[in-house]
């Protein structure tokens, strides 16, 4: 399952048509990721994006990321937006992977985050 939220607002549940996927994801349509540098109001931003072990190699995080942004273009916004902690290597190369470019890393107190983004183009 995901949740959809737009601007801080559950929107709904969705099987994304695999009901018992059991994936889950918070995606914020319109807002700022960890690195709220980069907001420049043209992006919609994927958070928490989490596919269940045993699910995966399916190819649901890819079917995740595309309808997200299929949903932020539709939007009228040109990019699609996110975030993982830097230090997990295996995520990183999964997002490279799915076609986002590395644009960065910003380093918190606590954590330091890799920003990823993919350009929409428009159909």
């Amino acid at each position: 399952m995901f949740l959809l939220s737009y601007q801080q607002n559950p929107v709904g549940p969705g099987p994304l048509d695999r009901r018992d996927a059991k994936a889950h994801t918070l995606f914020q349509a319109f807002g700022n990721g960890s690195g709220g540098e980069r907001d420049d109001g043209e992006a919609g931003y994927v958070h928490r994006l989490v596919v269940a072990r045993s699910y995966g190699g399916r190819g649901i995080g890819g079917e995740l990321l595309d309808w997200a942004a299929d949903y932020i273009r539709e939007r009228g916004k040109r990019w699609l937006r996110l975030d993982c902690m830097a230090d997990n290597e295996r995520l990183n190369v999964y997002y490279r992977g799915a076609g986002l470019r590395y644009v960065g890393r910003v380093d918190r107190k606590r954590f330091s985050a890799s920003l990823f983004e993919r350009e929409l183009l428009r159909h």
